[in-house]
């Protein structure tokens, strides 16, 4: 078993594990973090997923600019979606889940997107060397 899929599980496991610690816990604060903390790793599912297929597929493929890319798909999907919700909810919510995801899960995937940068930046200046 690759690496990358032995990470794809990981963070499936992790975004499981702090779901269910989220719906048993009563502190509201703590429910916030693990909930940020859930999509992180289901994103990070999402994207090592689409990496370990890639990898069975082409061994060639950089895997970092598959996670990259997936990442990006993820944040315009997000970004179109809390546009849409803005557009055309009505009522005493209207807006409200655009906002949310706007406010919790955009950073989280600007976060995702920067850190994978980072790697590759590091990664790349240390193969030249």
């Amino acid at each position: 078993m690759s690496r990358y899929i032995k990470t794809t599980w990981l963070c499936f496991v992790l975004a499981v594990f702090c779901w269910i610690t989220a719906l048993l816990l009563d502190t509201a604060g703590l429910k916030v973090w693990l909930g940020i903390f859930a999509i992180a790793f289901m994103i990070l599912f999402l994207c090592f997923l689409a990496v370990s297929i890639s990898q069975k597929r082409n061994k060639n493929a950089s895997p970092y600019r598959i996670f990259a890319i997936v990442d990006g798909i993820i944040g315009v999907c997000v970004l179109a979606y809390a546009l849409y919700d803005f557009m055309t909810d009505t009522g005493w919510f209207a807006g409200m889940t655009g906002m949310l995801l706007l406010l919790f899960v955009m950073p989280v995937i600007l976060l995702i997107l920067l850190g994978d940068f980072l790697v590759w930046k590091f990664r790349e200046t240390g193969k030249k060397k």
